[in-house]
């Protein structure tokens, strides 16, 4: 794999961890 497409998928992760993240919280709430 390339750098480029390592970085991506990190970055892609990232974000969908944040947003399961988000909405859990507002479920709490």
């Amino acid at each position: 794999m390339d750098n480029a497409a390592v970085i991506v998928f990190d970055i892609n992760s990232v974000s969908v961890l944040f947003v399961r993240s988000v909405v859990v919280q507002k479920r709490v709430l």
